[in-house]
């Protein structure tokens, strides 16, 4: 009786396990980044409903994101602080309020009055514009 394995077995299976993970290790890191920026769109529909309601009040949009909104997204781990912009509110394709990414993440979110998401940058993923629908009313 042999005990032990052969060396051609043992490649077999070192070669199985790189096959699998190298399926697998993209998928992941997509997953990854697709979490990452899902923090991005959770702040830009809040800043967005935000900007709604001081449009509502005011007839434009504005600038001024921390102070004249009343929403404070400090706490950020991925984005740094929304940059917004005074739009007339007839313009419904300008860009109402950006954010850039931080630590590492190489990505602009931006949004529209009609709630159209763009995605800038290398980390920027093709199932994100699948979810923007999501995020429309």
């Amino acid at each position: 009786m042999r005990k032990g394995f052969t060396l051609l077995e043992l490649l077999i299976v070192v070669c199985i396990i790189a096959i699998l993970a190298g399926v697998g290790l993209p998928t992941m890191l997509n997953v990854t980044k697709k979490a990452k920026l899902s923090e991005g769109l959770l702040v830009l529909g809040t800043y967005r409903e935000a900007q709604f309601r001081y449009a509502m009040f005011n007839n434009n949009y504005t600038a001024n994101c921390c102070k004249k909104l009343d929403v404070d997204f400090t706490m950020l781990k991925y984005f740094s602080k929304a940059k917004c912009y005074a739009v007339p509110i007839e313009k419904e394709k300008e860009t109402i309020v950006s954010i850039k990414g931080k630590r590492g993440l190489k990505a602009q979110l931006s949004i529209n009055i009609r709630g159209d998401i763009t995605c800038t940058g290398k980390d920027c993923t093709a199932n994100l514009q699948n979810d923007k629908r999501s995020q429309r009313r």
